[in-house]
């Protein structure tokens, strides 16, 4: 199953073009994350696609999100939208919507460096199982620009599913470290 992950995130790469594009991977002791987003500049939304695979689960996403500073700040920059997710684990195959957003916060003392995290949610009814009420992703990281096209990050993920009963699947819960690539 981490060979369908990563060739399907590799099959997403090949098939963009005209948009700024930015490549991001990151793992861990358990768990390999690879992400694409696409830039269009004249509407400023980012398109993502992004897979996901530990020894248990598979996390497959597509989302969409507005891309733009935040009130005129030229440091901190976000944006809102959702995200469609394909989960293969624990609780057999589920989907679910869910909305949230990005934050963006570069330390103005600190050149090069930047905080980011983003949250998105699924109540119960954005998810398309009985048996899931909600599904949580939330993450942190600190991103260092290395170069002009690439970045080093460590940061912390919590992508988990509580079922009806109240019981609570970590999907993907740690640390990780990884780079992203403007490509």
């Amino acid at each position: 199953m981490k060979k369908l992950a990563i060739s399907t995130l590799m099959s997403i790469l090949f098939c963009t073009s005209a948009y700024a594009n930015e490549l991001h991977i990151d793992l861990n002791e358990d768990t390999f994350q690879g992400q694409f987003d696409a830039t269009n500049a004249s509407s400023g939304l980012l398109f993502s696609a992004r897979v996901t695979a530990t020894d248990e689960s598979q996390v497959y996403s597509i989302g969409a999100r507005t891309n733009q500073p935040v009130s005129a700040q030229s440091n901190l920059g976000g944006g809102f939208g959702g995200k469609l997710y394909l989960i293969d684990g624990d609780f057999d195959i589920f989907s679910a919507l869910a909305l949230g957003g990005n934050l963006e916060f570069k330390i103005r003392d600190i050149e090069d460096f930047s905080i980011l995290s983003s949250v998105y949610y699924a109540p119960s009814f954005l998810t398309f199982d009985d048996r899931v009420d909600t599904f949580i992703d939330v993450s942190l990281r600190l991103q260092y620009q290395i170069f002009k096209n690439s970045a080093i990050y460590v940061g912390a993920r919590n992508l988990r599913a509580e079922n009806s009963n109240g019981d609570s699947e970590a999907i993907d819960r740690g640390f990780h470290i990884g780079f992203s690539l403007d490509i």
